[in-house]
Formats: structure tokens, C-alpha cells, sequence
């Protein structure tokens, strides 16, 4: 049975069809005129009447650059065909010690100088010192060879017994006076053997190469279009090009993301058993691998800390003697506002390294090149500075980048194009003393008199 149709719309004779908006006249003072039509009215009365001007491009734009990326590219990368790899490192012989009691030399123990009692001293750790060492008790004054004790000449001793399990050093003290409180705390510094005319051995030290290891992670992104949408006429500048180029730029962020605030991990699928790397980040490798890390409450920063802390970087460490700090921008202006720094840091003439401008910090031969780094204040870390000597950053790689584009059509699959990027790929920061995690904290506990502390 045929279906009714649609009755026909009866329109009563005299009905103007599609009359449109009339624009009613008032006298000509009125605020909306005599009722002649302008662009207002109309605009307002009938949208869409007049037609909107676009640009035939579109305007693309992201948010961040992306710095260590393009650096650790620029510097070159390591092949490693392993999902998880490492290094082995070793460093020279601790040379410092930690005194954890108080001790106070009698005039017994120092009344005959050439043949001094001996002293028994608690230590933090008892193995870093050998029989025969020669120490000094960091700010503790000594006397010369008139007994006189004068400031800064330090107070030497040498060890002369060690037991280990109970964290003891038995020492004879070369030039300290009588009634001197060596305080718990202080630091005793380890200059090496000192050996008598008859000795002919020393005792042995060496050192075992320790690993640190790492995960490949296996990155991603891609981007699907229909072939009818490649194929329309458009009225934007917009189309297979910029789309794999906004695709391109979307990877390389979530790598940056991943080689600063990555943890490392090994998971695996519950169903498939499938297992997912993932790379420690930058962060992860500095708080876990004994960099320095410092503290500085905002009341005590001044030129002072600056100072501490740039010492701090540099000094105890084989690492290059320029470097690069990544910083929020919270810190950044917390340096500008300290006036003697400004007058340091010369933001109208900056130095150009791997294609971006960096601020430069110096002291002495030491030198930071600084920038502000938007990831920091993306992720709640605008008070963080990162340090990196880039002599020891490498970045590995498993599979080199890719960009290729699949044609789902010819497949079968579905009549669209893919562009598609991957990557398996790590950053590795090696000798993490070489490099510094720096905090700009609201907390005056825990800072030193210079006002600045590892955390």
C-alpha cells in the first residue's frame, strides 16, 4: 500500500512567502535612525547576512619548545639494541669523613708533640678511612711549633687504628691544643698515607665498577584523515602537510615530557602479558643517583646563596666547567629581583647555543648558561632549577625516529589515511654529581647558615 503523501502547505492568497525582516521606519533622531538599513541592523537582525573574511592559512601554534630534545639530537645519540641497558661507573676514594660526637683533646694527649696519646673518635663511616691517613678536622685551628694556635692553620692527625663494626678511628693529633672541642658534625678531610721510614706497604684500595641501568621507552603518535576530507575543496590552507606536522610537533613534546619527568618501570598487560618500558627521566635519575641537591628558602636568597651554590655545583666533581641550567620561571625572576645578580645576568645580550639564547652566570671560570624552561612551570615545578653538564648526557636509541604514512584504504581497513611517528629512545645521565637539582623553597627549616641545603 502506497504511503500518503505530504499534504501540500496551503498559503492564504495576499501572504508574502520568505517576507524577511522589516526594518521599521521611527522618526530620523532616533537612536536607531529612520529605518534605513545598516550594517548594525542587519548584523543584528539577520547573522550570517554578511560574510565573515577568513585567511586561507591556519594559524598553528604550540605552546612550549622543546630544548633538551633538540639538544641531546644536536649532540648526537648512542645505538643500544637492548630494551634495557646500562653503564658502569666507579668513582675515586671517598676523601672525606664525619665526626658523630664531640671530642675535647686534654693536655695529656698533646703534652709530649712527637709522641702524642692516643685518641679514640666516632665516625660516620669508619671504612673510608685507612691506617697511616693523614686527616684534617675542616675549621678546627691548630697551633704552630711554638704552641701558639693560629686562626685558619688547621688541626692534622693521623690514623692510627680502625674499627669498623663499632665506627671508631683511633688517632694521634700532630698539632692540636689542649682543651680544643672538636664539635660532633665537622668534617674531616682525608689527604692519604703518611708512612714511616721502614714501611714498605700500604694498605690496598681499589675500586669495583658498579651498573646503573635504564629502560628503552617506545614512544608514539599518529593521526588519521578520510580521503574525501584530503580530496574537498576547503576554505582554509589546511591539509595532509600541516597535519603531519602538528603530528610531528605533538611527538616530540611527549618525549621532552617523558626525558625530564618519566619514572622508570617495567609493567606488564594482565591479559596479554604484553610487558610496557617506560624511562627514568631526567628528575627521577638526579634525585636517585646522589646529585646535589639544593635548597634555598626565598628569605635567603641574595648574592650569598648564589655564590654557596654555584661552589657547590662546580667544585668536587670532574665536570665541565660550563654548563646549562633549565629553570621555571618563578625561579628565574626570583634571581632577577636580587639586584647584584641582574647586574650579572645580561638579558639584552644573550648567548646563543643550539639554537636558542641563554643567560649567562658566571663565577670565576665557572659558567651557567641559563634559560627559562616552560615544562617546569607546565607541571608545577616553576620554583625548580636543573642543572646539566652535557658532557655526561647521552641520549640512546633503539629505533631511530620514523615518519611514515599508512594508507588505510589499500589495506582494507578503512578508506583514510595514517601519519604515524615512533621512537624507542632514553636519556642516560650519567655521574649525577656532575649536575644539581636546585629549590627555591618557602621553608626556613632545614637551611644552613649560608642558607642553602641538600635535600
Amino acid at each position: 500500500m502506497a504511503e500518503n503523501p505530504t499534504p501540500p502547505v496551503v498559503v492564504e492568497p495576499g501572504t508574502p512567502q520568505n517576507p524577511g525582516v522589516q526594518v521599521a521606519g521611527t522618526t530620523p533622531s532616533a537612536p536607531n535612525g529612520g529605518g534605513e538599513m545598516s550594517h548594525g541592523v542587519i548584523d543584528a537582525e539577520t547573522p550570517g547576512f554578511f560574510t565573515t573574511t577568513y585567511d586561507r592559512d591556519v594559524v598553528k601554534f604550540n605552546w612550549a619548545s622543546t630544548p633538551i630534545n633538540m639538544i641531546t639530537r644536536k649532540i648526537g645519540f648512542k645505538k643500544t639494541m637492548s630494551l634495557r641497558y646500562g653503564y658502569w661507573s666507579l668513582a675515586m676514594r671517598e676523601s672525606t669523613g664525619v665526626l658523630t660526637e664531640a671530642v675535647t683533646v686534654s693536655a695529656d694527649d698533646v703534652a709530649d708533640r712527637n709522641n702524642p696519646l692516643l685518641v679514640e673518635l666516632k665516625v660516620e663511616n669508619a671504612a673510608r678511612f685507612d691506617v697511616t691517613d693523614q686527616i684534617v678536622f675542616k675549621g678546627v685551628d691548630g697551633v704552630d711549633d711554638n704552641g701558639t694556635i693560629i686562626h685558619l692553620l688547621p688541626c692534622n692527625a693521623r690514623v692510627y687504628e680502625i674499627n669498623r663494626p663499632q665506627k671508631k678511628v683511633t688517632v694521634q693529633f700532630f698539632n692540636a691544643a689542649a682543651g680544643t672541642v672538636i664539635p660532633a658534625g665537622t668534617t674531616i678531610l682525608i689527604l692519604g698515607h703518611a708512612l714511616q721510614e721502614g714501611d714498605a706497604r700500604v694498605t690496598p684500595h681499589a675500586a669495583s665498577p658498579t651498573p646503573t641501568y635504564q629502560h628503552m621507552q617506545k614512544f608514539m603518535t599518529s593521526a588519521s584523515v578520510t580521503n574525501e576530507y584530503l580530496e574537498a575543496n576547503k576554505e582554509a590552507n589546511y591539509g595532509l602537510t600541516d597535519l603531519t606536522e602538528m603530528n610531528n610537533q605533538q611527538f616530540i613534546e611527549e618525549i621532552e615530557k617523558s626525558y625530564v619527568f618519566g619514572i622508570r618501570s617495567l609493567t606488564y598487560d594482565p591479559q596479554t602479558n604484553a610487558p610496557t618500558y617506560t624511562c627514568a627521566g631526567i628528575i627521577q635519575q638526579l634525585l636517585e643517583g646522589g646529585a646535589h641537591k639544593i635548597l634555598i628558602p626565598k628569605s635567603k636568597l641574595n648574592d650569598d646563596t648564589i655564590i654557596d651554590s654555584m661552589s657547590e655545583i662546580f667544585t668536587g666533581n670532574t665536570g665541565s666547567t660550563q654548563r646549562y641550567l633549565f629553570d621555571g620561571m618563578e625561579f628565574y625572576t626570583s634571581l632577577l629581583k636580587i639586584k647584584d645578580v641582574r647586574k650579572q645576568i645580561n638579558v639584552n645580550e644573550p648567548i646563543r647555543r643550539f639554537e636558542y639564547d641563554w643567560s649567562r652566570i658566571r663565577l670565576s671560570n665557572y659558567t651557567l648558561l641559563q634559560m627559562p624552561y616552560p615544562f617546569l612551570d607546565k607541571f608545577g615545578y616553576s620554583n625548580y632549577g636543573i642543572v646539566l653538564d652535557l658532557k655526561y648526557v647521552e641520549r640512546r636509541v633503539f629505533r631511530a625516529m620514523t615518519d611514515d604514512q599508512l594508507d588505510l584504504m589499500a589495506i582494507g581497513v578503512k578508506d583514510a589515511k595514517e601519519i604515524r611517528c615512533c621512537e624507542i629512545s632514553s636519556i642516560l645521565v650519567k655521574y649525577p654529581q656532575c649536575h644539581a637539582l636546585i629549590v627555591i623553597t618557602d621553608d626556613e627549616e632545614g637551611s644552613s647558615s649560608a642558607g642553602s641545603s641538600k635535600a
